[in-house]
C-alpha cells in the first residue's frame, strides 16, 4: 500500500521545507481557463521526497558506465538501484519522442546488464509517492541480499 504525503504541513513537518506547488492539468491553449503549461518537476527538487519517504540520500549525477558518459539522476551506488526522473512527459519533453526514448531503452538495457535496478518517475508519480514505494521495495530488495558485489556473476559462474 503506498504511504502518500497527505498535505503540505506533512511534507513541511518531514522535511523541514515546504511543498512545492505541483500546478493543475493542463487545458487547451484555445479552451477556457487555460492558464498555461503545466508545471512539472525539476530533478533538482526531488532529494526532500527522499527524504520524507525514508529513504538514504543518493549519489546525483552518477556516471554508470565505464565508456559512454551516461549518468543516472540518482543512484544508491553500493546496492546499484538507481532512480530516472523523466520531466516534461506531457509537454512533448525529450523522454517521449522517438529519438529520446530510443536512448532512454539503450541506457537503461545497458544498465540492467550490468546489475542495477532503474526505476523511472514522471511527474505524476512522484505526486502520487508511486516511484518512492517501488524505490523502497528496489532497495530493500538489494539491501536483504547484503550489498551489492560487483563480481557476484563471476563468483557463482565459477563455482558452478
Amino acid at each position: 500500500m503506498a504511504t502518500h504525503l497527505k498535505d503540505e504541513a506533512e511534507f513541511r513537518r518531514l522535511t523541514g521545507k515546504p511543498l512545492r506547488s505541483l500546478g493543475t492539468p493542463q487545458k487547451k491553449p484555445h479552451s477556457k481557463g487555460y492558464r498555461g503549461p503545466k508545471q512539472t518537476i525539476h530533478k533538482t527538487h526531488l532529494e526532500p521526497y527522499f527524504q520524507a519517504y525514508g529513504l538514504s540520500a543518493p549519489t546525483a549525477e552518477f556516471r554508470f558506465h565505464p565508456i559512454r558518459r551516461w549518468r543516472f539522476d540518482f543512484c544508491w551506488v553500493e546496492l546499484r538501484v538507481s532512480f530516472e526522473y523523466d520531466g516534461s512527459t506531457w509537454t512533448r519533453g525529450r523522454h517521449v519522442r522517438g529519438a529520446g526514448v530510443s536512448a532512454d531503452n539503450e541506457k537503461i538495457n545497458e544498465a540492467q546488464i550490468m546489475g542495477y535496478i532503474v526505476i523511472r518517475g514522471t511527474s505524476d508519480t512522484v505526486r502520487s509517492g508511486e516511484c518512492f514505494e517501488q524505490l523502497k521495495r528496489a532497495i530493500e530488495s538489494r539491501a536483504a541480499f547484503g550489498m551489492w558485489c560487483a563480481g557476484c556473476n563471476e563468483q557463482r559462474s565459477n563455482s558452478k
